[in-house]
């Protein structure tokens, strides 16, 4: 499924760029039209499609345009000519509404020099936007209450679920979109998670992939990796026992439900990583 289209995608840098573009269009070159016109060609006529999924690569020396492009891409520059289609909409046409929930929702960029977080490896520079965006959801308690001895687990209470949670349907609607558009679902005890929101899903008359997607889990699949035995052998690991077999090291925030997704997407690149998985 084709997710990005760009079609002859131009972006000129000077004064007066659309007053330029005509030289490209004949024929002219980027130094032609630089000593010309005092103008700059930062991408010319470029065309490309990128389909979900697909890791796609630009490449190229210094100066020749490649940080241009991915600019144009999330329109921090606004090109002199040509089309972005993403998800089938030429981004080209958003208004400050739709370019603001595109940016937020739709694309993201870790720059190459200024804007990183040292403290941060690149995954988790990548995740710093969830956090801002606010993706841990506490969801309102529907028709039941949450059993103390779970509170003490995760410290989400009904008193505050109540006061600071917000309704299930829009987060199923969320949650099934980002499964639609996965190519592969990855989690702890994947099983228990599939059956959990399956019957949210259902219980909601939500149609869904959820159990049309390939899958892994990072507990079964390191089960005999962490040899942590048991009376019938070896025993399924808690994901901070994984984390800490891979690390040396725990993680903050267990049973937060961001925190173990950070923890669990960390672990699976390491399993990765190590031939495991």
């Amino acid at each position: 499924m084709e997710k990005i289209r760009v079609e002859n995608l131009t972006k000129i840098f000077g004064k007066h760029p659309k007053k330029v573009l005509h030289h490209l269009k004949d024929g002219m070159n980027r130094e032609e039209i630089s000593k010309l016109t005092n103008h700059t060609v930062g991408v010319g006529d470029v065309s490309f499609s990128v389909n979900q999924g697909e890791t796609f690569v630009i490449m190229g020396l210094s100066g020749s345009g490649k940080s241009t492009l991915i600019r144009c891409i999330n329109l921090l520059n606004k090109p002199t000519d040509g089309k972005i289609f993403v998800d089938d909409k030429n981004i080209l046409k958003f208004d400050k509404k739709e370019l603001r929930e595109y940016r937020q929702n739709k694309v993201a960029m870790v720059f190459q020099h200024f804007g990183l977080f040292s403290h941060r490896n690149v995954l988790e520079n990548v995740e710093f936007g969830l956090e801002i965006k606010g993706v841990n959801k506490i969801i309102k308690p529907e028709g039941f209450i949450i059993p103390e001895e779970a509170a003490s687990v995760h410290g989400i209470s009904t008193e505050r679920a109540l006061k600071e949670g917000v309704l299930l349907n829009p987060v199923l609607k969320e949650f099934k979109k980002g499964v639609d558009e996965a190519k592969i679902i990855v989690a702890h005890n994947i099983s228990f998670d599939e059956m959990i929101m399956g019957a949210e899903l259902l219980r909601k008359k939500h149609e869904h992939k959820l159990f049309d997607r390939p899958k892994i889990c990072t507990m079964q699949s390191s089960t005999d990796y962490c040899k942590i035995e048991n009376e019938f052998g070896y025993k399924w690991p808690k994901l901070i026992e994984l984390h800490h077999k891979l690390f040396d090291e725990g993680f903050d925030g267990a049973h937060d439900a961001l925190a173990d997704v950070k923890a669990c997407a960390r672990c699976f690149f390491e399993l990765k990583k190590r031939g495991v998985i």
